[in-house]
């Protein structure tokens, strides 16, 4: 099953907590879910308000991290690439290790009292 889908505007929103929202509903909460000629990407499944991303900004948030959308023709061929972007390994150097040695350098830095000068 597909992760993302672009929402029909008419099939009804089951977020992660359980509610299940009428498109309406949806709609009322999010007002710009409604707004003619805008498409959403929710998630496939049936958990499908578990995101809400407006599809052109995701394809312009994902190409600027590199997702190659080159191939690309149709909706559902953009939010594959998406998927097999968010699903590949990307820098095999940046392990947990080096990610947990970054986020300690930065409380370190967060910490440091303010020195003029420096």
């Amino acid at each position: 099953m597909a992760r993302y889908v672009i929402w029909d505007k008419q099939t009804p929103i089951i977020t992660p907590i359980g509610e299940a929202l009428a498109p309406a509903e949806w709609i009322a909460r999010y007002p710009a879910a409604g707004l003619e000629g805008v498409q959403f990407v929710v998630g496939g499944g049936v958990v499908n308000g578990c995101v809400m991303m407006e599809y052109t900004a995701t394809l312009a948030h994902y190409a600027a991290q590199g997702c190659d959308f080159s191939s690309c023709v149709t909706e559902r061929e953009h939010l594959d690439a998406i998927e097999a972007f968010e699903d590949a390994p990307h820098d095999p150097d940046y392990t947990d290790e080096t990610r947990i040695a970054d986020a300690l350098e930065d409380l370190v830095v967060l910490q440091m009292p303010d020195v003029e000068g420096v």
